[in-house]
């Protein structure tokens, strides 16, 4: 007998009910596991673009410092608690107009070069480097990404501007009140080591922070120096002047000198090896601050550079650029080469060759003519450590 009695449409009601319940709790699960997926990506880096010499990209305010102010995150700049980690210029065309008020001003005696900044347009990425870890074994963190990589707070360094975090800490630098008690003090600037690559700089830079851990900050390869000098204003400095590069060197070393560690004295710094062009720069800003230009026999340099395949060798990669580096074009013609010959046409041995003279004819012209005498050649042949502790006790 058919039913007319309401049980088979109720059982029908809530055989679909249950089936959207089940639908909803599958959609549910599909996404939560996509917020899940996407939460845990690794955050896309603008530092694959080549106009951006910046690491850290667009995370310039995650991690776990995302919570604090800009005031707060000043502080702990102030405080010596953040430590800068890298530069990117973020207004072109603020720099350049800042770059050119100051050069007008140069003429002016009351113009005070230390207190002004003359420069606009720069971002400074600031986190907490744990230097323990390089301190207690700095072979583990041989190179400054290392050191960024051990430290938990530079997975979403804070973003300043670099000019106004400076005037501030000169501020509370030069602030003396017997009433606020600090241990934030400016290290010492006891040298500086440029090499060709390939040649033994790193154990350089390993035996100065092993030589008296306590004491000594070692920045290996750090990203501010050489943008710095070279990146900011451009290779061939048509986006600023000289000075104002070595105003931005000044300032940059100034704020990654500063500490809150009583027991550091000294700071030490190994540009990366391109950074070897610029050494000019390097004297003009610091004139009275030693140097050490690490070398070795260029065929060994070569062999070393090519051994994992020219496509993979550090010297050969400006060859595939559009605009060839002006530094490179100069050494091809300085050698009588042929000006109209396409350097892309050399071959990697060819290139990798002008590359490296394009840094050891700038170190060796710094050398013997600088207007600052304070360079050290250092022969990767001679690198035993007892001697090359004994060359470095002498600049500490």
């Amino acid at each position: 007998m058919k039913e007319n009695n309401g049980h088979a449409a109720r059982r029908a009601l809530s055989r679909r009910v249950g089936i959207v319940l089940v639908s909803f709790a599958v959609l549910l699960a599909i996404l939560l596991a996509v917020k899940s997926h996407v939460r845990h990506k690794k955050p896309f880096s603008l530092s694959t673009r080549p106009h951006q010499p910046s690491r850290w990209g667009t995370r310039g305010r995650g991690g776990s410092m995302a919570y604090l102010s800009e005031a707060e995150v000043l502080e702990d700049i102030l405080l010596a608690k953040l430590h800068l980690v890298d530069i990117r210029v973020e207004d072109a065309d603020a720099l350049q107009k800042a770059s050119k008020a100051s050069v007008t001003a140069d003429s002016n005696t009351s113009y005070d070069h230390e207190s002004a900044t003359p420069y606009a347009g720069i971002t400074g990425f600031f986190c907490t480097l744990d230097w323990s870890v390089h301190k207690l074994d700095p072979a583990s963190t041989p190179m400054f990404r290392d050191l960024t990589a051990k430290s938990a707070s530079c997975d979403g360094p804070r973003k300043m501007d670099l000019g106004k975090v400076v005037q501030a800490a000169r501020e509370r630098d030069s602030d003396i009140n017997p009433r606020r008690v600090s241990s934030v003090h400016v290290l010492n600037l006891a040298a500086v080591v440029f090499h060709e690559s390939r040649c033994g700089s790193t154990l350089v830079a390993n035996i100065l922070a092993g030589m008296n851990p306590a004491a000594h900050r070692v920045y290996s390869e750090s990203p501010p120096p050489l943008h710095a000098l070279k990146t900011v204003c451009g290779e061939d400095y048509s986006h600023c002047a000289k000075t104002i590069s070595a105003r931005i060197l000044r300032d940059v070393v100034y704020l990654m000198s500063r500490s809150n560690d009583l027991k550091e004295t000294r700071v030490f710094f190994k540009v990366q090896s391109l950074g070897s062009r610029n050494i000019e720069v390097f004297q003009q800003a610091f004139p009275a601050t030693p140097w050490l230009f690490v070398y070795r026999d260029p065929v060994e340099i070569l062999m070393s550079q090519l051994a994992n395949g020219p496509r993979n060798a550090n010297c050969v990669r400006p060859q595939r650029l559009h605009t060839q580096p002006t530094s490179v074009h100069r050494v091809w013609q300085h050698r009588g080469s042929s000006a109209t010959t396409n350097l892309k046409t050399l071959s990697p041995e060819e290139y990798c060759a002008v590359h490296l003279a394009t840094i050891t004819e700038t170190a060796v012209e710094q050398l013997q003519y600088g207007s600052q005498l304070q360079g050290v050649p250092i022969n990767y042949a001679s690198l035993k450590p007892m001697l090359l502790k004994r060359r470095c006790a002498v600049l500490t």
